[in-house]
């Protein structure tokens, strides 16, 4: 099942929760040009920033945090957005997923 909240969805995958941004709110945007993800075996806490999203509008350049759903370990990372950052928003419900969290209290 996949749950979705404030721009993020999660499902289950493996040890963890797989998390990506929501197409939709994706859309409107702008042009990401740049993903900077956390280590794996990184701890994040509920409403940290879980990535810095570069994003270039029109109007200029800004950074993106959407925060963490909720606390746990990262467990991987998708290190394709490092290379290619544009399949956040050309596949954001597959190829493009942000990274694996394991929930921890």
């Amino acid at each position: 099942m996949r749950v979705r909240r404030e721009n993020l969805w999660w499902q289950e995958e493996g040890e963890g929760l797989l998390i990506g941004a929501d197409k939709g709110f994706l859309a409107d945007l702008g042009d990401v040009v740049q993903v900077v993800l956390p280590a794996e075996g990184a701890r994040l806490q509920e409403g940290s920033p879980l990535a810095e999203v570069e994003v270039e509008t029109a109007g200029g350049a800004y950074l993106w945090m959407p925060a963490a759903p909720f606390s746990g370990r990262v467990v991987r990372v998708n290190k394709a957005l490092q290379v290619r950052p544009e399949l956040l928003q050309e596949d954001p419900e597959g190829e493009g997923w942000i990274l694996a969290l394991k929930p921890e209290p």
